[in-house]
């Protein structure tokens, strides 16, 4: 959620893989895949299993997938009212100089659309009088083109793949493109009869997209496309939103006089033509999605070395090795004009973020059937390394006097009073973590089995706390059983298949933040010593979660139908939480005690005709999950902790003692004793100062989902439909549609009949005028507009914006 901020998302490292190279995703859950991986796999793994080189004929498979795509939902407007005509100043070109301009209003609160004269229609070209559709006529259909080239050939003891893959994607926002080049390599061998396997694989990515949209305010298309006045056309502004030629002025410089001058400049660059430019974070989507450039660009190389020795029957030894090399390079051209970040400059903002991660391991493997007795064990160390490097600058451009926008760090203006240059932020960041790990399996004829597994972390960060005795590292473990109940009863028929009843607990611990927790720093950048804002954090705790389950997996009439049910109750102390210290800066937290308890279960039905040609296997999960805060922190663990998670958006994220985690509070309606809306003097709701409004949870305590996958022969069908219930959702878009008057319940209101005896000003002489009324939640009356404005401006009444899901 954002109100006033923009951010764009980049992706995640998974997406960098190329979905052809993929031979099957496993699923990992339990304490054993916290063991092996550590804190990460606290929730599980997602073991990704890519393609590799088969025995025989060499083979090439050509592999290309088309997908195109518009938007599903997009928000209702109403088609009967419009902007009225209006004038203004138009400051856009010199803060210092006002020129008289017409143009729609801001807001569609205007006449009906249609009543619009010959002579105002050719004066503003984008005026219409009729209904618009603009979202339809500004969104494009994306497309996602996926190509992919493999080839596999090998002997018995060495095999080989080899795959180039290429995605090139359009979005549905104009000028917003992708390309990514994937290419993979992996052989395998073995030698000395069979004993050693090794195993390599080199990847490398390039990719690079254009435009990526934002969310929020700034640097959102969807924003000043969705508020567009009702009969004002997007179209026109296509090949009209900017022209060249004009006289502009550029960032306010001091002359030699130390006194500020706005030097004017006659520019072949372009000048945005918006008509709400003067309004607040108003400009063109078009002049967005060509002069607000970004463009990032990634190459990744990274690769995976692997060794297994079979010492003895039951007995091996392996060891992996893997890299990988991110290289990000990420640069916003901001022409000037642009309203918000630079009006009379531009801005250029350049960043490099290096990551180099490196994680070896090894693991020995013990697994042997002596009578009646299956016994398995495992034990291992690790060690992981991420060093980063970020270097950047947001610097304004010194625009000359004929040739603007001219993006280079050579360019910039240098601070306005001194003359000196500005830094270059840099930033350095190193972590490790080495582990050492076991894990221990005991089986009874197949029929009774017990699992143990044990974890040990040392971080880089807890090396900081040594001179206050603070521990090192950090022990978890786990323990757990499970019986074949058809087994063990002697219950196997044909209706019963397989029953398995299973039950653990376990421990995953997690290290705090990798940040400088000592009494100063230093800034990189500029060399200088600095406080550290987290000086006070003196007593580290690893964030642990305590889960026990219980469940059963059965499987009847002969396979056909699958059927597992699983019970956990889990507990997670000791979390860590930057608070705001009431003398300023940050109070870390390292408290707090939240329970989860819940279900999970999955019905499948499997069918197979009978030359097991076609195969269909349709599958339900539901899951459910409550959830409790018990302590936060303080002398009783009871103190409330508020933070803001929408910047500049009114709404506060609560942490209380006997509630669920994700309690959302905001403004409502001012109350009087008697029970009515306190108004201002117009008649206008007024609206609480403090946040103190229960808007609900943020948390979908249910979740369901039904797959399904069709075979034939070597064709494969796959769809998936799932969805959340309960929590809820609060909506900021619907709170500006209806204040702009654009939305459809807001047309709907001014249809009703009701009117409001408003208090207006006429010639000087106050009068009451009826406008279109609107009953409000006590059952009066007040004007519509006002009403909308005042719920959905600035800080909206956020309790008429939320909504159960």
């Amino acid at each position: 959620l954002l109100s006033g901020g923009n951010t764009t998302d980049g992706g995640d490292i998974l997406s960098n893989i190329n979905p052809d190279d993929i031979e099957n995703i496993t699923v990992l859950k339990g304490a054993n895949a916290a063991a092996l991986y550590g804190s990460a796999a606290a929730n599980g793994v997602l073991m990704i299993t890519t393609k590799k080189g088969k025995e025989g004929k060499a083979s090439i498979s050509v592999s290309s997938s088309t997908l195109f795509e518009t938007p599903l939902v997009t928000p209702k407007f109403q088609n009967i009212f419009g902007a009225d005509v209006e004038s203004y100043n138009d400051t856009s070109l010199n803060p210092n100089q006002v020129i008289a301009k017409r143009r729609l209003g801001n807001y569609s609160w205007g006449s009906r659309i249609g009543r619009l004269s010959g002579t105002t229609l050719a004066e503003i070209p984008y005026a219409r009088n009729s209904a618009v559709d603009n979202v339809s006529s500004f969104l494009e259909t994306g497309t996602n083109f996926n190509n992919s080239i493999s080839a596999s050939f090998g002997s018995e003891k060495v095999n080989n793949y080899i795959s180039y893959g290429n995605t090139t994607s359009k979005g549905m926002i104009p000028n917003n493109k992708f390309n990514r080049h994937n290419l993979t390599f992996r052989q395998g061998m073995k030698l000395f009869k069979d004993r050693v396997e090794i195993n390599l694989s080199v990847s490398y990515v390039y990719q690079e997209s254009k435009n990526r949209p934002g969310s929020g305010i700034y640097g959102n298309p969807l924003y000043d496309l969705y508020l567009l006045p009702r009969n004002a056309d997007i179209s026109y502004f296509k090949d009209n939103s900017e022209v060249y030629g004009q006289l502009y002025y550029i960032q306010g410089i001091y002359d030699e006089n130390n006194k500020i001058v706005y030097p004017k400049a006659s520019t072949s660059g372009p000048i945005q033509q918006w008509p709400w430019i003067n309004e607040e974070n108003r400009n063109s989507p078009y002049w967005y999605m060509n002069r607000l450039q970004k463009n990032s660009i990634r190459e990744r190389i990274y690769g995976t070395l692997g060794l297994k020795v079979n010492i003895l029957e039951g007995l091996s030894a392996q060891a992996r090795f893997r890299a990988d090399r991110i290289r990000d390079t990420n640069e916003t051209k901001t022409y000037q004009g642009t309203k918000a970040k630079t009006l009379y400059n531009s801005i250029y903002e350049y960043s490099r973020n290096n990551v180099d991660m490196m994680y070896a391991d090894f693991l020995i493997s013990y697994n042997k059937r002596v009578n009646n007795l299956d016994l398995s064990a495992n034990f291992g160390g690790s060690t992981e390394k991420e060093d980063l490097n970020d270097v950047g600058w947001n610097y304004w451009m010194r625009d000359s006097t004929s040739i603007p926008n001219v993006f280079d760090p050579s360019n910039i203006i240098t601070n306005k009073k001194d003359g000196t240059s500005l830094p270059v932020t840099k930033s350095k960041d190193q972590n490790w973590t080495n582990s050492i790990y076991g894990t221990f399996s005991l089986g009874y004829k197949e029929m009774i089995y017990l699992d143990a597994s044990f974890r040990t972390d040392w971080s880089r960060v807890y090396t900081q706390f040594e001179m206050f005795d603070a521990p090192s590292h950090y022990t978890y473990y786990s323990v757990g059983g499970n019986a074949i109940l058809n087994r063990l009863f002697k219950l196997e028929s044909d209706v019963l298949n397989h029953s398995k009843l299973r039950i653990s607990y376990s421990e995953v611990g997690n290290s705090i933040p990798n940040y400088v927790y000592g009494a100063v720093k230093q800034n990189i950048s500029s060399g200088t010593i600095e406080a550290s804002q987290y000086r006070t954090f003196r007593n580290p705790k690893p964030e642990t979660v305590r889960s026990t389950e219980a469940g059963i997996d059965l499987r009847l009439f002969r396979n056909m139908i699958d059927f597992d049910f699983t019970f956990y109750n889990s507990k997670m102390l000791n979390q860590w939480l930057p608070k705001p210290a009431a003398t300023g800066g940050t109070l870390p937290l390292n408290s707090g005690l939240i329970r989860n308890r819940g279900i999970e279960t999955t019905l499948a039905y499997n069918f197979t005709t009978p030359d097991n040609k076609f195969t269909w296997r349709t599958a339900f999960n539901y899951s459910f999950n409550q959830n409790k805060i018990l302590e936060t922190y303080g002398d009783n663990k009871n103190e409330m902790i508020e933070q803001d998670p929408v910047y500049n958006g009114g709404l506060k994220l609560r942490y209380e003692v006997g509630k669920p985690y994700g309690e959302l509070y905001g403004k409502t309606f001012q109350y009087g004793a008697d029970g009515k809306i306190k108004t201002d003097s117009q008649g206008i709701p007024m609206l609480t100062k403090d946040y103190n409004c229960y808007l609900g949870n943020a948390n979908s305590p249910h979740h369901l989902g039904w797959s399904n996958t069709f075979t034939y022969k070597n064709f494969s069908l796959f769809f998936l439909i799932d969805g959340k219930i309960g929590g809820n959702v609060i909506s900021y878009t619907e709170a500006l549609l209806d204040a702009y008057g654009v939305s459809e319940r807001s047309g709907e209101a001014r249809l009703t009949g009701i009117t409001y005896q408003q208090r207006s000003a006429v010639g000087g002489v106050e009068v009451m005028l009826p406008v279109p009324g609107i009953v409000m939640p006590d059952g009066e009356i007040t004007s519509v507009q006002g009403y909308y404005q005042r719920i959905g401006l600035g800080h909206p009444a956020l309790s008429e914006y939320t909504y159960s899901a």
